[in-house]
């Protein structure tokens, strides 16, 4: 079985490389021996992909999950901004709106 800290599929790569090797010499070392080899490198190699396999079932789903969780923050960021907007532009109405009224008491002010 695959250890914490080794590469899974880089277990199985190795797996199947020997198998392949030893099926390859599977005509020169002869029928018995390429019977008793091959399978159990073939066999050793299945069980090391199904290893990595689920080891990146698991990391795609901690990926997915850091996913959603980021798409719910950026949602949350996207309508805190368009709050932040409106709200500028209606501070924006209010100064344009004390502008003129500071223009229309200038122009009431009598001049001395």
């Amino acid at each position: 079985m695959v250890s914490e800290g080794d590469d899974p599929l880089g277990v199985a790569d190795g797996h199947l490389y020997e198998a392949a090797r030893a099926l390859a010499e599977l005509g020169s070392l002869g029928r018995v021996r390429a019977t008793l080899a091959g399978p159990a490198f073939v066999a050793a190699a299945a069980e090391q992909v199904a290893a990595a396999v689920a080891v990146l079932r698991g990391q795609v789903a901690l990926q997915r999950a850091a996913a959603e969780r980021l798409e719910l923050v950026t949602s949350g960021d996207e309508r805190l901004i368009d709050d932040l907007a409106a709200a500028l532009e209606l501070l924006q109405a209010d100064v344009e709106q004390l502008r003129v009224r500071q223009d229309l008491l200038e122009e009431d002010r009598p001049t001395r």
